[in-house]
């Protein structure tokens, strides 16, 4: 499913449950040249979190097997919802996976080994190490904590100074587009952790994507220069 989620010119209000995150917003270094748009960011993250309230409940949904997926903020929101609001006591859906391109999560190695641990759902990321929107820093934490970990994860790496790297169109390994790589490994990550014994009552109605751009399937990665998928041992 693609969702909507507030931006910095609606001037969104988040719920008070949002509040401990927008207050670590606001002290991070990082984001101090951004003040003025942190309601926007937290708001985001809540808005992704409603959104699963309300396609749980659909009876073509299965609400146990979740994969987030984005590109830039839609990339930070993915990564924040796999692995962020729950160390500020937020519950989070049960991600099987995230996928992300050009995300952030935090740039703090403290906090990304807090905040990562056994239980974390696998990732794979895509980034331009020179990326000058996001910058690579946050992705190459995130990779080096599950490899600490020794757990499922994947990384594709370039390195141009642009902050998209087109999915559909870029090589991976093996004769695979990013995209092709994407859906092989989500495909074998599902098979090992699902349980699920989900059968939908009714089809969804298909939709028609519109040409904009924005609603394509546009990925994250990081790290080490890779472009080797690892599922990395049990």
């Amino acid at each position: 499913a693609n969702i909507d989620y507030r931006i910095f010119p609606d001037n969104p209000i988040f719920s008070e449950q949002m509040q401990s995150i927008y207050d670590w917003f606001f002290t991070a270094e990082v984001f101090s040249l951004y003040t003025d748009r942190l309601d926007a960011a937290v708001s985001a993250f809540e808005d992704a979190l409603q959104a699963y309230e309300y396609l749980k409940d659909l009876d073509y949904v299965d609400p146990d097997t979740v994969i987030m997926n984005g590109f830039s903020a839609g990339a930070v929101i993915s990564e924040w919802i796999g692995y962020g609001v729950e160390a500020f006591g937020i519950s989070s859906p049960p991600v099987k996976a995230v996928v992300s391109v050009a995300g952030l999560l935090t740039y703090d190695a403290d906090e990304m080994s807090t905040w990562i641990g056994l239980d974390s759902p696998p990732v794979f990321l895509v980034h331009n190490a020179n990326d000058r929107v996001v910058p690579y820093g946050s992705t190459n934490l995130l990779m080096n904590r599950f490899e600490e970990l020794n757990k499922p994860r994947a990384l594709h790496c370039e390195e141009t100074k642009a902050h998209l790297i087109d999915v559909m169109a870029v090589d991976h390994q093996q004769g695979m587009k990013i995209i092709q790589a994407q859906y092989a490994w989500l495909k074998q990550i599902l098979s090992e952790t699902s349980t699920s014994t989900f059968s939908p009552t009714k089809n969804p109605t298909p939709t028609v994507a519109s040409e904009d751009t924005s609603l394509k399937f546009i990925t994250p990665y990081g790290k080490k220069r890779s472009r080797g998928v690892v599922i990395g041992s049990k």
